[in-house]
């Protein structure tokens, strides 16, 4: 959302150097259809809203050689004598090429800039997880998975409407916190 209205920008754009105290730096840049239902909850509320994903360096550059190179088209082209999509073949070699089953983290920041009673203010928050490996649980299962769970404790004693409500809608949010806080899941503020 650019200045209360929603603005499509470009894949890979809008990137930027981060630092962070866990990681080290890393870089920040727009991907397709990672906000899912923000936009509508918040369009008519915000002036502006990003979304970027996170990387180690140099991520962004090399994603977009292959764009570049037409790796990621979706359209097949002929190869021998048989159709292929360029994007599938690339998606079969990384599969086959990426490590895989090594531990993982995850790294998140919130900024919320705004005014309260009449004064500028800026709150930044960070989330920090890694590999959890008494339970043999992924960082992205533990941050996705825990506050799933808690969502749906609170769906079945009757604490949230009944139907679908997205996560930003009317879930209350320190029930979850703590819940993910018990599971040495945290996301503190980290400056003012």
């Amino acid at each position: 959302i650019r200045d209360g209205t929603r603005t499509k920008v470009p894949a890979l754009g809008g990137a930027e150097d981060l630092h962070f105290e866990q990681v080290g730096d890393l870089e920040a840049f727009f991907t397709a259809g990672a906000l899912a239902s923000l936009p509508d909850r918040f369009e008519s509320e915000v002036s502006e809203l990003t979304y970027k994903t996170l990387r180690y360096p140099g991520h962004r550059e090399k994603i977009e050689f292959l764009r570049e190179l037409g790796f990621l088209d979706d359209e097949p082209v002929e190869v021998d004598g048989a159709n292929i999509s360029p994007r599938s073949v690339t998606e079969n070699r990384l599969e086959h090429t990426l490590p895989t089953g090594q531990p993982d983290l995850v790294v998140g920041r919130t900024t919320v800039t705004g005014e309260v009673d009449g004064s500028s203010k800026r709150i930044v928050y960070e989330l920090y997880d890694e590999f959890h490996k008494p339970t043999d649980m992924s960082a992205m299962m533990r941050t996705t998975v825990i506050p799933a769970v808690k969502i749906g404790q609170l769906a079945m004693t009757g604490q949230l409407d009944p139907g679908v409500t997205p996560a930003e809608g009317d879930v209350p949010i320190e029930p979850v916190l703590h819940f993910m806080r018990d599971r040495g899941i945290e996301i503190g503020e980290v400056s003012g």
